[in-house]
């Protein structure tokens, strides 16, 4: 075996490509001789040509792609077994360039102290040869330079804001999520991080842009019936029991079109990073695109690789997430809820707000963030002279729930309050003041 060919890579990253759809784009970018093994090339080959058809990549439909140049099932299912997580893609593709690169170099090598021994080869030749190692077309560059992300800096003034949730005061603190972004919304059990999250979904989805809305604990009847809300002006309650007036069903009916026709997909059996990055890249290529992903919560995710205890677990959930919203260049707002410590300070007459620190079972979701949102309710407020106690009073008089959303991180930018009145009957949501 060739000294300069990593043999566990090369099969690794095509088994990798086999289970995911980001992976299998990566390799399809890919030159061929970073493969050393003839049998991968023609994998990498075979992998190119099935995304550039648009199909899917997997174990079936590569072992018939690539028939023409071997016939080897079992080598194909060694690699899939051998691709245990998406994550190592570039670090496979990294030792791979590395590899490539020391095969070309000893080639030239063993070229160069050929013609060291041809009296008609001159020594600025042999110079030349060097210099043409050190600018191998074969290798993969490992980074970008100050002045490759100067120009990308450049182009980007030029480019619309990012993505806007409906909310106007957010949109205006955070310039919109921003393709890449991984945005968290933090609240404690039963304040509405679903249902301002299903808001934003809907919103995104009204101006156009394709959304993924992966639900794990609302089904899809569910989902329907919050937009349905939202979109009618019916109350939720009766959308969900049928108990509905012959009134309440003149104001649906011209609704279901406009549902219809929305770009949302809506995903309930993808629990794993793995199930949804291939959901996405799915949608991502499909005519409607993908603007935003939306994960409901990311407790109730499991890891695809098995992991010691729960906090590492979703640590490794978290880390995902962040390099699928990178990969995908989508932003992906996912849901989290708050452990008991965030409870302490209860009152009969105070209601602390929790911070991003107490998010459940791991640390890596305050870092990992980009932009963190705590969703809170706050009790009526004591003195009656406030803003806060006149927007309570008001919303108590139009039906709301006053509800605050704190941008507590922002990487990119300022910090701030929103306050908001919540109708939850119709799944609504009003900006009331920003500080």
């Amino acid at each position: 075996m060739d000294a300069y060919i990593n043999e566990d890579a090369e099969k690794s990253l095509i088994g990798l490509a086999m289970q995911d759809a980001i992976v299998a784009q990566e390799v399809a970018a890919l030159p061929d001789a970073l493969f050393g093994l003839k049998q991968m090339q023609a994998c990498q080959r075979g992998i190119m040509r099935l995304v550039k058809q648009g199909k899917n990549v997997d174990l079936v439909t590569l072992d018939a792609e690539v028939q023409c140049d071997f016939q080897d099932t079992a080598l194909l299912m060694q690699c899939v077994q051998m691709g245990i997580s998406p994550v190592m893609s570039r670090q496979y593709i990294a030792i791979l360039a590395e590899c490539a690169k020391r095969r070309e170099l000893a080639t030239l090598a063993r070229k160069i102290l050929q013609d060291v021994g041809n009296p008609g080869a001159s020594v600025e030749s042999l110079q030349a040869d060097c210099a043409a190692a050190a600018q191998s077309s074969t290798a993969v560059n490992d980074g970008v330079t100050m002045h490759e992300a100067s120009l990308m800096l450049a182009n980007s003034f030029d480019k619309k804001e990012g993505v806007t949730c409906g909310i106007a005061d957010l949109d205006v603190m955070l310039g919109g999520f921003k393709p890449g972004q991984l945005i968290y919304i933090g609240a404690r059990p039963g304040v509405g991080k679903t249902s301002l999250a299903i808001y934003m979904a809907k919103y995104v989805a009204e101006h156009g842009g394709g959304v993924l809305l992966v639900s794990l604990e609302m089904n899809p009847v569910e989902i329907a019936a919050r937009f349905m809300a939202n979109e009618s002006g019916v109350d939720l309650q009766k959308i969900s029991t049928g108990k509905m007036e012959l009134e309440d069903f003149a104001q649906i009916s011209p609704c279901y079109q406009a549902l219809a026709d929305l770009p949302v997909t809506i995903e309930e059996r993808a629990v794993t990073p793995r199930q949804i990055r291939n959901a996405a890249a799915k949608m991502k290529a499909s005519k409607q695109g993908l603007s935003l992903i939306v994960v409901d919560y990311i407790q109730l995710m499991r890891a695809d690789e098995k992991c010691g205890n729960r906090t590492e677990e979703v640590t490794q959930i978290s880390r995902e997430l962040k390099l699928m919203a990178m990969d995908l260049g989508v932003p992906l707002l996912c849901m989290t809820q708050f452990n008991r410590e965030s409870e302490k300070g209860f009152g009969k007459s105070t209601r602390s707000e929790p911070d991003m620190s107490q998010a459940r079972d791991s640390g890596a979701i305050e870092q990992d963030a980009n932009v963190f949102l705590i969703l809170h309710e706050p009790e009526e407020p004591q003195d009656a002279n406030s803003d806060r106690w006149q927007m309570y009073h008001n919303c108590q008089a139009n039906g709301l729930t006053w509800q605050t959303c704190r941008i507590r991180k922002n990487r990119n930018g300022a910090t701030g309050l929103v306050h908001l009145g919540f109708d939850k009957p119709h799944m609504r949501y009003t900006c009331l003041k920003k500080e």
